[in-house]
């Protein structure tokens, strides 16, 4: 008996797979947004040291120093009638998350530097390296306005300048 010759297999036709690749490769590059991992829908003011510097006599610029200890506060009006000075309000706590800080007692002293000297909303808020960048926005967020106690918002200092400490 003979052996019959071994059959060849036949040819895989790939046609409708490259035509399906060639429609997913786009339509899965159309739904790729990379930009998109997580934003703070924010205004944030320029970094600056020091400038557009100002008359101290003519305008009072508060200056927020936020650090892993806590609060100071410099140029600000601490009791009724006397003359801008400093503020240290610590953490309550670890001072990594922004609930840590006393944001109450800052918002007071912004609120009465505010009303008792002559301001254009001017405000500094210097950053140490060890500050979370959470606390940052809500330090920003407390300077820029307070919800007072009949539900309505009082502006404070809208006009805020990042600087670091180093």
């Amino acid at each position: 008996m003979r052996k019959a010759p071994p059959s060849r297999p036949s040819p895989l036709d790939l046609t409708p797979i490259l035509g399906l690749v060639a429609i997913l490769i786009p339509m899965l590059l159309m739904a790729y947004i990379p930009h998109v991992l997580a934003t703070i829908d924010t205004r944030v003011p320029a970094i600056c040291g020091g400038c557009g510097e100002v008359d101290p006599e003519i305008e009072v610029v508060p200056t927020v120093h936020l650090s892993e200890q806590g609060l100071r506060l410099e140029q600000v009006v601490v009791t009724s009638g006397a003359s801008p000075g400093e503020l240290t309000l610590p953490c309550t706590g670890t001072c990594r998350e922004a609930g840590d800080y006393d944001w109450g007692g800052m918002q007071d002293a912004l609120a009465k530097t505010r009303a008792e000297t002559s301001s254009t909303g001017r405000l500094t808020i210097v950053v140490s390296n060890d500050v979370v960048y959470d606390v940052v926005v809500n330090t920003m967020d407390a300077c820029r306005e307070r919800l007072l106690d009949d539900g309505s918002l009082q502006s404070l200092y809208p006009h805020a300048t990042l600087g670091s400490a180093g």
